[in-house]
């Protein structure tokens, strides 16, 4: 039997989406997995390589088709796309990308004032 209860903890597909540039890759998220959280999701669209990342609800394709940004706390990370993590930079308080298309450009606001 389907209650409300049941209904409130069903996981949905996030309003968040994107592809890469060359088209081999795709990043959504999953709203309410685990209940009360968002996953972030970065999968390959032409083999089986898949990603997911608890507690994060955005990210970014690098321009050169080969990483995938993302932000959970204060953590930046990179992650090489059909492969691992491939570096951190911890007390990062935020991060954009320029939005004229033709460089992706990161800048990073460290939490550390003292620097």
């Amino acid at each position: 039997m389907i209650d409300s209860a049941a209904i409130v903890n069903w996981p949905s597909i996030g309003s968040r989406a994107a592809i890469s540039a060359d088209g081999k890759y795709f990043m959504y998220t999953i709203g309410n997995k685990p209940v009360g959280k968002t996953t972030l999701i970065v999968q390959s669209t032409f083999d089986g390589w898949k990603k997911s990342y608890v507690g994060v609800s955005q990210g970014l394709f690098a321009g050169n088709n080969k990483q995938f940004i993302f932000q959970k706390s204060d953590t930046l990370f990179f992650l090489g796309l059909g492969g691992e993590l491939e570096k951190s930079l911890p007390k990062v308080a935020g991060y954009n990308q320029s939005k004229n298309g033709v460089m992706a450009l990161l800048a990073l606001i460290t939490g550390d004032s003292r620097r």
